[in-house]
């Protein structure tokens, strides 16, 4: 990929991350919000690419981007918890109360932070590609050093929540990477790269919905501790219940992990 090919494609990922983010409010719709993260997402793990090319690449995103990249998350978690909640046979009044309270203070702080000098450091994104090219090793490269970091975290004998979570970052740099710049590999077919990208999405599907699980388990057990609010027997053996499918769903992620890393890279 040359050089003026790269300087196209960031400046349509950063003009796809304003784009996005301007959607987002007022209606806060889960839809647009996904859209948004994932601009994000894309313009971030091709930032990482070209920083593992040139040491000359300096963009990162702007503290102001990072900052409703990070609203907009909390948001959509507490979308999910609402949705998860009016799923359950529980009767939680309180939290549901605390939920809409939470809700309603994190748009407002996307109000606050969103002006729009936000989307003025993005033109920095393509400017910055001056003289890098990208070739299929430099591809290869970058996605053996996502693995190896991933199979560096594997050989632990107990993996955390936090290292779960960060082996979903790298898989999910490699898997917008591989989106963003098809073909470009050459250590994967044509026909293979489908596949790859099949299963690196299955991966961290299935992280997310794991941790977005694992965080609403918090959330709620430490509301009704703190609140007072009786936690009748329904929702203590739901807790417990949902705890040991939580452990059983961790082991069997880590297993496929393992399974998607190369065998070279785990001994």
């Amino acid at each position: 990929m040359k050089e003026e090919s790269i300087k196209k494609l960031v400046r349509i990922l950063a003009q796809e991350v304003s784009a996005t983010a301007k959607k987002v409010g007022p209606d806060f719709e889960k839809e647009r919000i996904h859209e948004f993260r994932v601009a994000v997402k894309s313009l971030r793990a091709m930032s990482r690419l070209l920083v593992s090319i040139s040491d000359e690449y300096r963009y990162k995103l702007s503290k102001e981007l990072k900052e409703i990249y990070h609203i907009s998350g909390m948001i959509r978690d507490v979308q999910l918890e609402q949705e998860k909640m009016s799923q359950l046979d529980l009767s939680v009044p309180g939290y549901l109360k605390h939920l809409e309270r939470e809700i309603s203070a994190h748009k407002k702080k996307w109000k606050d932070c969103f002006p729009g000098k936000i989307f003025n450091k993005l033109e920095s994104a393509s400017s910055d590609t001056e003289h890098i090219t990208c070739t299929p090793e430099i591809t290869d490269k970058f996605r053996y050093s996502k693995l190896a970091s991933i199979a560096l975290i594997s050989k632990t004998n107990a993996v955390t929540d936090d290292d779960l979570h960060n082996i979903r970052k790298q898989l999910k740099d490699l898997f917008y990477v591989l989106k963003i710049i098809p073909g470009h590999l050459k250590s994967l077919s044509q026909d293979a790269m489908p596949e790859e990208l099949k299963e690196l999405k299955e991966i961290t599907d299935l992280i997310g919905a794991y941790n977005d699980d694992r965080i609403f388990l918090e959330h709620i057990c430490s509301y009704t501790e703190k609140s007072g609010e009786p936690c009748h027997r329904k929702l203590k053996e739901f807790a417990a219940d949902m705890a040991m499918q939580l452990k059983d769903r961790k082991g069997a992620i880590c297993e496929q992990v393992n399974r998607y890393i190369s065998p070279e890279l785990l001994s």
